[in-house]
């Protein structure tokens, strides 16, 4: 999915849960895909605070 530029973390993260909700992607795997990424930014932030990739630079620098 391209990423639209002025779009923040939060507005990408109810996009791409208007997305999976009009997919009918179960509850119950929206919440495990999001503890999911939670976790492997919690991991990579660990790692390194920055990241030449734009977007997740800002996410690493406390977008969520």
């Amino acid at each position: 999915m391209p990423i639209r530029r002025g779009l923040t973390p939060h507005g990408f993260r109810h996009t791409s849960k208007k997305i999976a909700q009009s997919l009918r992607t179960p509850p119950k795997l929206m919440d495990g895909l999001t503890e999911a990424w939670e976790a492997a930014l919690a991991a990579r932030r660990a790692m390194c605070h920055t990241s030449p990739v734009r977007a997740l630079d800002v996410l690493l620098r406390g977008g969520r």
